[in-house]
């Protein structure tokens, strides 16, 4: 009898300390999303990633950044493609110039990364802010406009947006009783 009243408490205690954490998790990423350009998208694309479920504030910065330099990334290698096999001048210019576009966004998403792993996150807007500036540099209508390649630059958007919600959160002074140390991280 008694052993089972132990599995029973245990139990008890277990789900008191697991549900709460996981809707906590939840309910912050559903704020962080909502002030994206697109809320339900936006938690379809930070769950796509496994870290997401461990991650604190600078993790998921960092999951945002990759998740973005991955879609701009595979978007770099099919226009590059496409603009190689094509025989038409204008359509190449215009791949070839929305291919260094990309690039460039590319390199300030790689620097706002490097600035988050050396805690420089004051920087990482201005990096973002850059690497969206190119991003939308290459219009509608310069690329093939597959539902592929819109989803792709739509989600690198997207990842753009989620970067510069988690890093402005990363900078705002938390207003706790209890003095943090250096090495730790905000949690969401």
């Amino acid at each position: 009898m008694e052993t089972s009243s132990r599995v029973l408490f245990t139990f008890l205690v277990l789900v008191v300390l697991v549900i709460p954490s996981t809707s906590i998790k939840e309910r912050s990423l559903r704020k962080i999303c909502s002030k994206t350009i697109n809320k339900k998208d936006c938690l379809k694309l930070l769950k796509s990633d496994d870290r997401t479920s461990d991650a604190n504030l600078k993790g998921l910065t960092k999951i945002a950044i990759d998740l973005s330099l991955k879609r701009l990334r595979k978007l770099v290698q099919k226009i590059d493609v496409i603009g190689e096999n094509t025989s038409d001048n204008n359509y190449y210019y215009r791949y070839s110039s929305c291919s260094r576009n990309y690039k460039y966004a590319i390199k300030k998403l790689e620097s706002a990364k490097d600035r988050l792993e050396s805690h420089g996150h004051n920087d990482i807007d201005k990096y973002v802010k850059d690497a969206q500036q190119n991003i939308n540099k290459c219009k509608n209508g310069s690329l093939d406009n597959s539902k592929d390649i819109k989803k792709i630059i739509n989600d690198a958007k997207l990842a753009c947006n989620i970067v510069k919600m988690t890093s402005r959160m990363l900078k705002k002074p938390k207003k706790n009783k209890h003095k943090k140390h250096k090495h730790e991280e905000d949690t969401i």
